[in-house]
């Protein structure tokens, strides 16, 4: 698996169980895209400690921008079916 460096990432991916997939690593003040699985007719609810959710929430994806230093957690619920979570080191 490959990950680009963009907006002071750090190209660290993970893949947790539920499967969100994104960076385990971020810049405070950098924006960073993050994905789950695709489930045609699912509404997708993202979540985020130390940031916001800047684009995307309801789609499988969301670019997520930290905003405080320290330890941030990327959550996702996919219409109360399933949910999963992310940890992020934000530098």
């Amino acid at each position: 698996m490959s990950c680009e460096k963009t907006n002071n990432l750090v190209p660290t991916t993970a893949v947790n169980k539920w499967g969100i997939i994104g960076s385990t690593s971020a810049a405070n003040g950098a924006t960073v895209m993050y994905r789950t699985k695709f489930i045609d007719g699912t509404r997708y609810t993202w979540s985020v400690t130390g940031g916001t959710v800047k684009n995307g929430q309801g789609s499988y994806r969301a670019e997520i921008t930290f905003t405080q230093a320290g330890a941030a957690t990327v959550s996702v619920e996919a219409t109360g079916k399933n949910r999963g979570s992310l940890s992020v080191t934000v530098n």
